[in-house]
C-alpha cells in the first residue's frame, strides 16, 4: 500500500504543478467543489486518453513489421479488425515475455516492453526499453512527427504535449501509461475500458508502478529515467550539464 500511495502522491504534485493553486483551493473549498474539480479532471483524462488511443492505433501499423503470415489480413486504420492475436507479429508483440504456469492477468509483462528478448536471469536488461516504446512516447507527449526521429531529434512540425505543459523529464507514470497505450493499440479491443479483461490495463499499470516505485530497484529505475530523458528530451539534460570552461572551474571546486 505504501508504494501506491508514493505513486498517486507524485502524480498529484505533477497536477499540482499544472494547477499551482490545486491544493490550496481543496483545502479552503466545499465539497461540491472538490467534486466538481475532480469531475472536470475525470473528464479531461478520459479524453486525452481517447485522443491518444485512436492516434495511435493508426501510427502502430506502421512501426509493426509485416509478416508473411499475415498477407491476407488486411489492417486498415479505421478499424481493430486483425489486431491482436489475430496478427502474428501482433501476437509476437502482445504476447507474455516470461511464460508460466499463472493466469495471464495484466500483471505479466509482454514482450513489447523489451528491446530484445526477454532474459530469465537479467530480467531488468532492456526492459521498459524497446523501440515501440520510445515512438509512442514521443508520438503521445512531444509530437506524432517527432516518432520517426533518432534520439530525440525534433520533427515536430506542431506543440506536442510535452512543451504544452513545460515537460522536460521522464516519469514513472508518464511511461507506464504509454506502455497501457501501446498493449491497448495492439489488441483487437475495439474500446479502451479500464476492467477490459482481453487488455487488463489497470492490473498492467500498476504492476508497472510497483516495478518504479520498488526500493530493490531504486538504481534500476534511476538509470532507465535518464536513458529516456537523454532519448526524448536530450537538450533539457545538456542544459543541466556543465560542459567547456564552466564544467572545468566546477572540478576544480569539487562541484
Amino acid at each position: 500500500m505504501q508504494l501506491r500511495e508514493n505513486w498517486l502522491w507524485d502524480i498529484f504534485f505533477s497536477i499540482e504543478k499544472l494547477m499551482p493553486r490545486v491544493l490550496e483551493q481543496i483545502a479552503t473549498s466545499i465539497e461540491e467543489y472538490t467534486e466538481e474539480l475532480a469531475d472536470l479532471l475525470r473528464t479531461g483524462q478520459s479524453k486525452a486518453r481517447s485522443e491518444d488511443a485512436n492516434s495511435l492505433r493508426t501510427a502502430i501499423i506502421k512501426w509493426v513489421p509485416k509478416s508473411d503470415n499475415d498477407k491476407d489480413l488486411q489492417i486498415t486504420q479505421k478499424s481493430k479488425t486483425g489486431h491482436g492475436f489475430h496478427h502474428s507479429v501482433y501476437a509476437l508483440q502482445k504476447g507474455t515475455a516470461q511464460i508460466n504456469n499463472a493466469p495471464v492477468d495484466g500483471s505479466e509483462y509482454p514482450n513489447f516492453v523489451y528491446d530484445g528478448k526477454y532474459n530469465c536471469l537479467a530480467p531488468v536488461v532492456g526492459f521498459m526499453k524497446s523501440p515501440i516504446l520510445v515512438k509512442a512516447f514521443k508520438h503521445i507527449y512531444t509530437s506524432p512527427s517527432s516518432a520517426q526521429a533518432d534520439k530525440g531529434e525534433s520533427q515536430a512540425t506542431c506543440t506536442g504535449n510535452a512543451a504544452l505543459h513545460s515537460m522536460t523529464s521522464i516519469t514513472p507514470a508518464s511511461l507506464a501509461y504509454t506502455a497501457c497505450q501501446v498493449k491497448f493499440a495492439l489488441s483487437a479491443a475495439p474500446v479502451f475500458k479500464r476492467n477490459d479483461k482481453m487488455v487488463n490495463s489497470v492490473n498492467f499499470f500498476n504492476s508497472l508502478m510497483r516495478f518504479f516505485y520498488a526500493p530493490q530497484y531504486v538504481d534500476d529505475v534511476k538509470d532507465l529515467l535518464a536513458w529516456w530523458d537523454r532519448r526524448v528530451f536530450p537538450q533539457a539534460v545538456l542544459s543541466q550539464t556543465a560542459t567547456g570552461s564552466f564544467a572545468q572551474m566546477l572540478a576544480a571546486r569539487g562541484g
